[in-house]
This record gives C-alpha cells, sequence and structure tokens, in this order.
C-alpha cells in the first residue's frame, strides 16, 4: 500500500493533480494517463481489486399475484421476525408480510394497516399476537375489548390468534404471569364461537425463551412458526386432519323370516320363566290354615 501511495501521489503531482476516476468498479486510468509505466499500473490495478465496488444484480421476486393466499401479521416485539420464518414453512401459494410494533398495546395493534386488512379478501387470514403489554400496564380488560373489537370489525377474514406468553424474567408467582394466565382463558373462550378464529396455544418453559427471560430464543421461534403454518394450512385445507371420532352404523337384525310368530313368543315365556324379573320387596306368602292357639286380631 505504501508503494502505490506514493505512485499516485507521483501521479497526481506531475498530472496537474488528476486522479483516475472509478468507471464500473475499475479505474479508468488509461484516458487520463496514457503514458503511464508497467509497474504504475500493475500498482494501480491492484489497489483498484481492494477498492472494487460490487454491483448487485437485483434477483427475481415473486409476483404477489401469483400468490392465491395472503398471510398478514400484526403484533408487539413476540412477532418480530416472524415473516421469513413463515413464509419457509409455506408454499408459494402464500405471501407473508408483517406490521410490528415493539410496546404497542392491543388497541394500536388493532388498528396497525387499517389500510391492507381492509384490501384482504375472504381467502386471506390474518394473524395477531398482542396483549403483552396491556397485562404488564394491568390494562386486562381494554385489551379484551380491543380484541373483541377486532374480531367483530373483521368478522369475514380468517383470523389467529396467539396467546400471550408467560414472562420468565419474573417469577412464575408473580401478579403479572397470574394476570397472563386469565387473560389467555378469557380469550379462549370468547372466541369460542367464532368460526372463523383460531387460537394457537403455546405451551412453553423457561428454556424456550433466552436468557433475560422476555423473548423468545430462535429455535423456539422456528417451532412456533412451524405450528402457526399449520394452522394457516388447516384453514384452506391444505392439510388432511385426521378425524376427531368415528361413527360405525350398525345395521338393525331382524329375525329370521322362517321362524314363526308363535315360536317368538314361546321364546319369550321361556326366557321370562327361566329368568324370573328381580324385585327390592320380598313376597309374602299367607298361611293357609289359622292356628287356634295364635291370637289373631
Amino acid at each position: 500500500m505504501c508503494t502505490t501511495r506514493k505512485i499516485l501521489i507521483t501521479i497526481i503531482h506531475t498530472k496537474g493533480r488528476k486522479i483516475p476516476k472509478i468507471v464500473n468498479g475499475t479505474f479508468d486510468y488509461h484516458k487520463d494517463f496514457p503514458s503511464l509505466t508497467y509497474k504504475q499500473e500493475k500498482a494501480i490495478r491492484t489497489s483498484a481489486k481492494h477498492h472494487q465496488i460490487k454491483k448487485r444484480t437485483p434477483q427475481p421476486m415473486e409476483s404477489e399475484s401469483s400468490a392465491t393466499h395472503k398471510i398478514l401479521i400484526i403484533g408487539d416485539s413476540h412477532a418480530r421476525n416472524r415473516t421469513n420464518l413463515l413464509q419457509d414453512n409455506l408454499s408459494s401459494d402464500f405471501k407473508v408480510t408483517s406490521f410490528v410494533k415493539p410496546g404497542a398495546n392491543m388497541k394500536e395493534i388493532g388498528n396497525t394497516a387499517s389500510n391492507e386488512i381492509k384490501a384482504l379478501q375472504s381467502d386471506d387470514l390474518v394473524v395477531v399476537w398482542g396483549g403483552a403489554n396491556d397485562i404488564q400496564k394491568n390494562n386486562m380488560r381494554e385489551a379484551m375489548k380491543s380484541m373483541s373489537k377486532f374480531v367483530g370489525t373483521n368478522q369475514d377474514l380468517n383470523i389467529v390468534v396467539i396467546n400471550s406468553p408467560c414472562r420468565y424474567d419474573l417469577t412464575p408467582e408473580s401478579c403479572v404471569n397470574n394476570e397472563v394466565n386469565t387473560f389467555n382463558r378469557q380469550v379462549k373462550k370468547s372466541m369460542k364461537f367464532q368460526s372463523k378464529v383460531k387460537i394457537l396455544e403455546l405451551i412453553l418453559d423457561r428454556h424456550h425463551f433466552t436468557s433475560h427471560g422476555l423473548q423468545l430464543n430462535l429455535k423456539e421461534k422456528k417451532v412456533v412458526s412451524q405450528n402457526l403454518a399449520l394452522v394457516v394450512k388447516q384453514f384452506f385445507n391444505k392439510e388432511s386432519k385426521p378425524p376427531t371420532s368415528i361413527s360405525i352404523p350398525i345395521p338393525w337384525k331382524d329375525p329370521p323370516l322362517h321362524i314363526t310368530t308363535a315360536e317368538i313368543q314361546d321364546t319369550n315365556e321361556t326366557n321370562e320363566a327361566n329368568n324370573p324379573p328381580s324385585s327390592t320387596y320380598h313376597q309374602r306368602y299367607c298361611p293357609t290354615r289359622r292356628n287356634p292357639d295364635f291370637l289373631w286380631m
């Protein structure tokens, strides 16, 4: 580098303080300095390799019109970096976008991307993940009202609600974690009769979080994205679901035709004689004759 620097300084002094131009990542020194020696050209060429600007070729992106379903993720900091993780678990039929507001309450999350939500159709889906900041500020009721209002306003859309995770930067017996459990139960109860709303329940433990205990680690984020992809596929029947119950019809068994009605009655009488009906009361038998020594009332 010292040799190259001396040569460049010499060229500047000898050529009227001119410096070579960079054109397409290389120095155009032949135009300004036609009388350079071989060593000078080699030194400038070596310096150009270190400072060459790599041109990025734009990668062809898939057009949004080719996607059949649009997935919109809105939420607080828990929904951060979910777009690529969810897109990796879905096919090209889905186009995933997200609007994340760290530190936002449920009301602000519901008002996020209102224009984009209005543009969605019945074949699209919205993922809502919020409520943690409301619970922290003891505003669980406001979060429930905002959640119910959002679902009621967008009844034609498919909605996936992810419950709020517990905080492991606090003790399990803290009032905040108790409010988290109460909030998740109320959300599950209120969305039970909504046909177009599914709830993704997260069963988490301490090792699923980072060292500070507030956010999920990268491994668990991938697991949550996989489970979310399964719920999304169930909305659009992209994945076969095992039946929850199996019903087997039993045909009515009629008696054979060669048996007459009289034979059937005889069979029933024989069964009744062999198996007399049981009673909880004992049968009383009266004496056939009276003993005169017995005092009868």
